[in-house]
């Protein structure tokens, strides 16, 4: 019997070690330090962005250092579609995206994740969606958002779509999209999320 109960108590002192091992890496593993991915160190600055279509506001995000808007070559590819994001910023191997624009007018949060995945399963039924969610930031702003895998020509690419409401007005709404190769989607998700979390508006 004292034998079971050790076992037992071992078994539980490594759950609270594995605990205490994945809360200091989320400590370390964040925006508000140099991180590396891939064999690649990032740090990370706030960028104030306003887009042309919402003239009144202005916001700041976190985002790593170093994005520069995507050459037209690539834009052109990447996007061939008229209707373009308004801003798309770009790691220098474009392996990251982030691109942002004027939403759809849509008057529950939730419909923004219905109707944007609906619209996806209809193009592409065979992406895979990972998780949604529905919230309010720490500054007030209410944000829905939703991640995805998909495969775009030669791999697979890890998508955060998120939709952020910064006024009551619906027309105000902001379509921020974030994305990066599938396989380091377990080290960027966490993020990516962080980086939207900490939109403020200026």
């Amino acid at each position: 019997m004292n034998n079971l109960l050790d076992d037992k108590k071992i078994i539980g002192d490594e759950h609270i070690i594995a605990a205490k091992v994945a809360a200091q890496y989320a400590i370390k593993h964040s925006i508000l330090n140099k991180v590396v991915i891939d064999k690649k160190a990032y740090e990370f600055e706030p960028y104030d962005l306003q887009l042309v279509t919402l003239p009144d506001i202005q916001f700041s995000i976190v985002l790593p250092k170093g994005l520069e808007p995507l050459p037209d070559e690539h834009t052109k590819i990447k996007y061939p579609f008229k209707n373009r994001p308004e801003i798309i910023l770009a790691s220098a191997d474009t392996k990251l995206m982030f691109t942002f624009n004027q939403s759809i007018h849509i008057n529950e949060m939730k419909d923004y994740i219905i109707e944007y995945k609906n619209a996806i399963k209809q193009h592409h039924p065979n992406f895979a969606f990972l998780s949604e969610e529905i919230f309010d930031t720490d500054s007030g702003l209410k944000i829905a958002q939703f991640d995805f895998c998909g495969n775009a020509m030669d791999q697979d690419i890890y998508h955060l779509y998120s939709f952020v409401r910064f006024t009551d007005k619906q027309s105000n709404d902001i379509f921020c999209a974030f994305n990066c190769p599938y396989d380091l989607y377990e080290q960027w998700e966490p993020l990516f999320k962080e980086m939207i979390d900490g939109i403020t508006v200026l």
